[in-house]
Order: C-alpha cells, then sequence, then structure tokens
C-alpha cells in the first residue's frame, strides 16, 4: 500500500508540474457551469427550451464522462512519457510492481473521477437523476474513461501521438449520442460502444441495458490490456 500510495503522489507531481495537464483537469468544473448555467439561460433567451430540454440528460451525461475522461487523458500522457524515458520498466522491479504500476496509474484515476463524479454530478446535473442512477453513471463514465486510456496507451508510440490519439479515442464516448438521435437499424452500428448502452440506461431507467454496457466494456478492457501489456513488457 505504501508503495501505491508513493506512486499515485508521483503522479499527482507530475501532473502539478505539467501546465498542461493542471490546466485540463480544470476544464470539468468549467464545463460543468457552462452546463448548469449557461445552458439553460441561452435555452431561454434564443427561446428554445421546448427544443432543447430533451437534451438535457445528454448534457448530464457527456458532464459524467469528462470528468474521469480528463483524468485518463492525463494518465495517458504521463505512462507514454514513462515508457520512453524507461521509468515504467524501473518501476516494475521496486516493491511497486506491474500490477501496482497498473493500479496506480490507470485504475487509481479513474477511480478519482468517479468519486468527483459522485460530487459534482449532483451539482451541475439539468435533470432529476436519482441517487442509483448517478452511482451507474459515474461508475460507467469511469469505465468508459478507462478504456480510452488504454487505447492511446496502447496505440501510441510517444507522448505526441497520445495526444492525437486521445482525441480520437474520443468516439468511444460519442456512443452517447446515438440513442438520443439515431433510431431503426443503423444504430445496431453502434452497440459496440459501452456509452451507448450508458445512455439507453438513462433513457429507458432498464438494468439490461447496464449488463449490455459492463459486458462491452469488459470485451473492450480484455482487448486493449491484452495490447498494452505486450506494449510495457517490450
Amino acid at each position: 500500500m505504501k508503495a501505491l500510495l508513493s506512486s499515485l503522489g508521483l503522479f499527482i507531481r507530475q501532473i502539478y508540474s505539467d501546465s498542461m495537464l493542471l490546466l485540463i483537469q480544470a476544464a470539468p468544473i468549467l464545463a460543468g457551469l457552462v452546463f448548469k448555467y449557461a445552458v439553460p439561460f441561452a435555452a431561454e433567451y434564443f427561446g428554445i427550451v421546448h427544443y432543447l430540454e430533451p437534451y438535457y440528460l445528454l448534457f448530464d451525461v457527456m458532464y459524467a464522462m469528462l470528468m474521469p475522461y480528463m483524468l485518463c487523458f492525463a494518465s495517458a500522457l504521463i505512462i507514454l512519457s514513462e515508457i520512453d524515458d524507461a521509468i515504467s520498466a524501473y518501476l516494475f522491479v521496486t516493491p511497486l510492481g506491474k500490477k501496482g504500476y497498473i493500479i496506480s496509474r490507470l485504475i487509481f484515476p479513474a477511480g478519482i473521477g468517479f468519486l468527483c463524479n459522485l460530487l459534482f454530478i449532483p451539482l451541475f446535473s439539468l435533470t432529476d437523476l436519482s441517487g442509483i442512477q448517478i452511482l451507474v453513471l459515474s461508475f460507467l463514465a469511469a469505465c468508459n474513461a478507462l478504456i480510452t486510456a488504454l487505447f492511446t496507451v496502447s496505440f501510441a508510440g510517444n507522448r505526441v501521438e497520445g495526444m492525437g490519439l486521445a482525441k480520437i479515442s474520443t468516439i468511444i464516448l460519442l456512443g452517447a449520442f446515438v440513442p438520443f438521435f439515431i433510431r431503426g437499424y443503423t444504430a445496431y452500428v453502434f452497440y459496440i460502444f459501452p456509452s451507448y448502452w450508458l445512455a439507453q440506461y438513462l433513457l429507458s431507467k432498464s438494468f439490461w441495458n447496464v449488463l449490455w454496457c459492463i459486458i462491452t466494456i469488459i470485451v473492450w478492457i480484455r482487448i486493449l490490456y491484452s495490447m498494452f501489456n505486450r506494449k510495457i513488457e517490450k
């Protein structure tokens, strides 16, 4: 546990020493203020409340994705930097070990994002989400963010490529838009995205969608973790 906490402390110090990574951690707070106050104000001002209000739930879903995504984005870039500098290989032979390294660099950031969502979603939500919905939304959003981090690290050759791939990885999160805008057979294409089932759960309130979301999360993580594991063992 001491090694884990020490590694987590190193992770936090790396974020604070990088002005870009530190700045993007403020993005969820700013986005929350915009979603909570600017969006309803603009809807009232332009007289489009009737058209925009049905999509307030989508704003909540995207906000929930944002907090853990930013933390996992920072984690992915730090992992890539540590691989380039051979720091990760050094940490593997310390008491931390490879398992501890993965926990401190991937699980902890996603977990912190989950806890932050439990705090901030009730503050910035545009809809009346229940406690269970907030809990499920926060957990599944954190899992989606973990997938984006694994995707970025698995395919990027270095930190610069990682920044580009991190943006591409947001496609995984865009499945949340589909249930709000697409109906019929076309939606089948997006069944592979966990974010699709997350949005479906909030719309339908059926826990079958949570089950499908968890299944797709497990498939994505198993595939990407296998690729990530091969990369860090080189």
